[in-house]
């Protein structure tokens, strides 16, 4: 019976000393995707009281290069801000995005889309396991994006 307690625990401080930070995964995904994207998603009822909020992880991006110059165009709308991650230097912008819904339904995905000439592409989803919105309900969509400096 000790021996199982003991190994028990040595399971447990091996498990926690496996983890990795924050800092060590935007630098990874930088590495491997010249990228980084996250997504802060606030619902809000009618009466302005918070509703639900999620920290979306799961991100799709379907064109870089197009997000790139979205993000090269969009100089007055979102905060530009220059970092430093292991010695390297990345630009970090923040933009953020609202919708007041209309009507009842189930939101899973938010997206950054490119809406040009009547289109809209698609360039980056952020997606989660959703939440329910009723007419009234306003969501905030708060995007971090990291990437190597210009």
């Amino acid at each position: 019976m000790r021996i199982l307690v003991i190994l028990l625990i040595l399971m447990s401080v091996c498990a926690l000393s496996l983890g990795t930070s924050y800092a060590d995964s935007i630098s990874s995904t930088l590495e491997s995707k010249k990228i980084y994207v996250f997504a802060q998603v606030e619902v809000r009822n009618s009466d302005d009281n918070l509703v639900a909020y999620l920290e979306v992880k799961k991100i799709a991006i379907y064109d870089l290069a197009k997000l790139n110059q979205l993000l090269d165009q969009s100089s007055g709308t979102v905060e530009k801000n220059m970092i430093t991650l292991d010695g390297k230097k990345y630009e970090m912008i923040k933009g953020t995005g609202v919708v007041v819904h209309s009507s009842p339904t189930v939101v899973s995905k938010n997206v950054i889309s490119n809406n040009q000439e009547g289109s809209s592409q698609t360039l980056v989803e952020a997606d989660h396991d959703g939440y329910p919105v009723v007419p009234g309900d306003k969501v905030t969509t708060t995007w971090t994006i990291i990437r190597p400096a210009p």
